[in-house]
Parts: C-alpha cells; sequence; structure tokens
C-alpha cells in the first residue's frame, strides 16, 4: 500500500478536482491530511457550514457607478438542532399544520378570507395584502453611498447583530473586483469608513449601515488567510439608543485604579474563537452521541470558558491581596494564626489507597470514584497544583495527563 510521505501533499487535480465542487460549480482546495488523533477527532467533530454567498447585492457609489457585491456571513450563533417530531406508533415524521377558525361559529378561515387593519382614530382602516406590501415596499434592493464618516465614529456600543462580509462579484459587473479594491485601499489609507443606506430584500425596511474595510492577510507560504472586502457594520437609529443615566456613588482612590489595571494588564492574553468551545453544545453532542453508541455514561467535556484559577494565581496572586488590601484597609489575612487560629490536622492518608497512575480512570471517567484526600495526595506525589474543590482537582489530574 503506498504510503505518503510528510514531504508529499495530495494532488486532487488527478481526480477528484472534476467530481468536487460546490453549489457555486466553484472548486476549493482540499484540506490537509491529519497526522495526529487530536487533530482527526477535532476535524471530525467540528460542525460543517455551509460555504455559500446569502445573495447578491448592487452597490450604488453614484451616478453611473455600481459594483456587484456577493454577501456572505462569517459569524453565525449555533444553536442545537430543530427537534424533530414522531409518531408514537410508527416513528414517522409528523408535520406541523396550522389551521385559524372563526370564534363564532368554528369555521376554518382561508388566507383570502383575512384582513388586515391599523386602528387610527377609534377607527380600524383595513387594508388588502397587495397594499400592505405597497406600504412596506421603500425601495429596490441595494446598497447605496450616504457619505463618509471617519472610523473612530463607530463605537462598539453600535452593536445591533452579526455583521455580513461583502466580497466582489466580478461575474455580476465587470470591473467590480478592480473599483471595490480601489475604493477599500483609499478607504483604509485615509481611515474612513463608508456610511450606506441597505435594503436586502424586496420589501425590506431601509437600514444604515458602515462598510468596514478589510485587508488581505497571507501566510507566510502566500496563502490567503484573511479575504479582503468589506464588513458590514448595522448601525442603530435614534429610537434603538437609551440614554441610561447612572450616579456613581462611589469614587475609587487612584492607587486602587493602578492595582486595578495592573491586574488587569497581568491578566490578558490573546483571545481566539478557535480555542473556545460552548459546552451546552458540546454536552448536548456528547449526550446524542451516547445514546447513538448505546454507552453507559456520556462522556466528558472540559469547558474551556470556565477561569484557570491556578493561572490566576500564579499571573496575578500577589496583585490580587494587595487589591484586597487597599479595598479593605485593616482587615486581617485570610490564612492569618489570629483570626483562624492554628490549622486543623489532616488525617493521614493510607499511602496504598493512593495509586501510583490514574491514566486508565481518566481514561474511562472512573476518575470521580476516588475520595478528595486520595485525589489531593496523588497531586502532591506528581507536582500537580489544584484548587480545593474535587471538580478542580480533577481537572487538574485531566489537564497533567493531556499535557504528558
Amino acid at each position: 500500500m503506498h504510503i505518503q510521505l510528510p514531504t508529499q501533499e495530495f494532488d486532487p487535480s488527478k481526480f477528484y478536482k472534476h467530481i468536487a465542487l460546490t453549489a457555486d460549480d466553484e472548486y476549493y482546495s482540499m484540506p490537509n491530511a491529519s497526522d495526529r488523533l487530536d487533530d482527526l477527532l477535532t476535524r471530525v467533530r467540528c460542525k460543517e457550514h455551509r460555504k455559500r454567498p446569502l445573495g447578491s447585492l448592487n452597490f450604488t457609489v453614484g451616478e453611473g457607478v455600481t459594483v456587484a457585491f456577493k454577501m456572505y456571513k462569517l459569524v453565525v450563533p449555533t444553536s442545537k438542532p430543530t427537534p424533530v417530531k414522531l409518531a408514537k406508533e410508527n416513528n414517522a415524521e409528523l408535520t406541523t399544520v396550522t389551521n385559524t377558525f372563526l370564534g363564532d361559529t368554528g369555521e376554518i378561515l382561508l388566507p383570502s378570507d383575512l384582513k388586515k387593519f391599523q386602528e387610527y382614530g377609534g377607527k380600524k382602516i383595513y387594508v388588502t395584502d397587495d397594499e400592505a406590501k405597497q406600504i412596506r415596499h421603500f425601495d429596490s434592493p441595494g446598497l447605496l453611498l450616504m457619505g463618509f464618516k471617519p472610523k473612530s465614529c463607530l463605537k462598539t456600543h453600535y452593536h445591533l447583530k452579526p455583521s455580513m462580509f461583502l466580497y466582489p462579484d466580478e461575474k455580476a459587473i465587470e470591473g467590480s473586483t478592480r473599483l471595490c479594491f480601489a475604493f477599500l485601499i483609499q478607504c483604509q489609507r485615509r481611515d474612513y469608513v463608508p456610511i450606506c443606506r441597505l435594503i436586502s430584500r424586496n420589501n425590506d425596511p431601509p437600514k444604515f449601515v458602515a462598510l468596514l474595510p478589510q485587508e488581505e492577510q497571507v501566510d507566510n507560504r502566500g496563502f490567503q488567510i484573511v479575504p479582503p472586502g468589506f464588513h458590514v457594520v448595522y448601525l442603530p437609529f435614534m429610537e434603538d439608543i437609551r440614554n441610561v443615566k447612572v450616579d456613581s456613588k462611589h469614587n475609587p482612590s487612584e492607587a486602587l485604579i493602578e492595582k486595578s489595571k495592573e491586574i488587569i494588564k497581568k491578566l490578558q492574553f490573546a483571545y481566539h474563537p478557535e480555542s473556545f468551545e460552548n459546552p451546552v453544545l458540546q454536552k448536548h453532542w456528547r449526550n446524542i452521541e451516547a445514546l447513538a453508541l448505546n454507552r453507559d455514561a456520556p462522556e466528558e467535556i472540559i469547558d474551556y470558558t470556565l477561569p484557570t484559577k491556578d493561572v490566576i494565581e500564579k499571573r496575578a496572586g500577589r496583585l490580587i491581596d494587595e487589591f484586597k488590601a487597599l479595598l479593605c484597609p485593616g482587615t486581617p489575612e485570610p490564612n492569618s494564626g489570629a483570626m483562624y487560629g492554628s490549622p486543623a490536622k489532616r488525617p493521614r492518608v493510607d499511602d496504598s489507597a493512593v495509586p501510583l497512575t490514574l491514566q486508565h480512570e481518566v481514561a474511562t471517567g472512573q476518575l470521580p470514584r476516588y475520595k478528595v484526600n486520595v485525589l489531593k495526595e496523588f497531586c502532591k506525589r506528581n507536582g500537580i497544583r489544584c484548587g480545593s474543590k474535587k471538580a478542580d482537582i480533577m481537572e487538574a489530574i485531566k489537564r497533567f495527563y493531556l499535557e504528558h
């Protein structure tokens, strides 16, 4: 059997290029092969999103100047799949049908029998569906340039919903790519963002948006990792902003503020979304996996959203103690003998009860059957830093075997 060498790359153009096409008849390169088990498990368990545009949109820059864009959503909240209702007798999929009944006679009403109204001046003004559509219609779908604003005017608290990403569509209008990238370069150079009116589809209300430019980024091999284009940031209307007046009754001292800054600097880290899994979704899929494979218990998940207490203590433990002393001066230390007296003697742990290794118990999920004092003694003998709670101790042991 032919084994692919580490220096070789899989060439899909010999066969798979002609059959592996997307919905838009475009071919994308195959991902690199996984040579490690953890990479393979991550790829298998990763949710696959459909890479397809939401639609096309024309951007009117001025009179007679139009650019075609494809709309994409780069970030979409992932939710649990919609449950499917099945018949109790034969597990056949059920279809939900909604009917509207007349309150007096119970007669089923058709959509043509229904009317819409707006109460005005104590009277009900009835409108037909065609009239309602005409009222909702403002203009044809597209982007219309309204002006420019400095990028500093785009505040983070203006966020309304996830943004869209615009990429030029050369197939729809020739020359869109060159004009779009020239527009993008000038916006980046002058540090401005275009303000536009957006109508996504027919009968949609108009929205004001800001086009945040994004330059292309490539890796050291020349492969694109960040595409060039514009992020569509939705802007709020005047009615959407609430002026909340909060009266601060506490004025912290300058020393307390400076100590807080030091703690924040010590606890900063490079955030990347791929480093954090949604624990609710992971638990949901592990439960389904256990039911499908007839397992006794679902596989335990690691909640990466929880703070790592040992890392916080190592980085900013001393600063946190100093912050507490500034916040509540005169309070004795938690471990001082004047407040708590001499510590109570711990019962001696039997050496035979402490196992030499817990790797099998970690892999099979049998770690909770050990008592806290046994797990603490195991951590002490192996130099594992852990907390006082059983859950923190088990998490530290699992992390120890993952790193070794």
